[in-house]
């Protein structure tokens, strides 16, 4: 792997091995490669299995693009899971206070109770309710998981097959 992130060797960036998803969803928390901090994904080469994707964490100095197999970015991410850093709900305000902001100046989400402390109040903030996904968008993307499901079912067939 480069300075940058990227890897050099181009053969080992294609791995058209069909993905293994033994883990249960609701136990993956998709983040960087060598942090516990979220990810901006930028591409998805389904064709080749190859993710790029960029880290959000500004302080710890990779704040850059990676571009790896898919297989490998899974392996890699497990070893950062972080369950607390996925959650939606506060940790400071704990009684069922979930995020409804996300703060860029202090890299971290922020429920109600946070932003009436103002601490935040001239900070650059996204609202969470503005990014969530629609029911269309959602909608779709249940199909794009579906056909996902049945690609990977006839792939198995195959493979037993073979």
């Amino acid at each position: 792997m480069t300075e940058f992130g990227i890897y050099n060797n181009e053969d080992s960036l294609y791995d058209e091995t069909p993905l293994n998803f033994e883990t249960k969803n609701n136990e993956i928390y998709y983040n960087c490669s060598e942090c516990s901090s979220s990810i901006e994904i930028e591409s998805i080469n389904e064709k080749n299995n190859i993710i790029n994707f960029k880290c959000s964490n500004k302080e710890s100095n990779h704040s850059k693009t990676f571009k790896m197999p898919l297989k490998k970015y899974l392996e890699e991410m497990k070893k950062y899971n972080n369950r607390k850093s996925n959650s939606d709900e506060c940790e400071i305000h704990k009684k069922n206070n979930k995020y409804v902001s996300y703060c860029f100046n202090c890299n971290r989400h922020l429920c109600q109770e946070c932003l009436k402390t103002r601490i935040h109040i001239n900070h650059i903030k996204n609202e969470i309710i503005e990014m969530a996904p629609k029911n269309e968008e959602l909608h779709i993307i249940k199909e794009i998981i579906n056909d996902y499901k049945i690609n990977i079912d006839k792939l198995m067939k195959k493979k037993k097959i073979n």
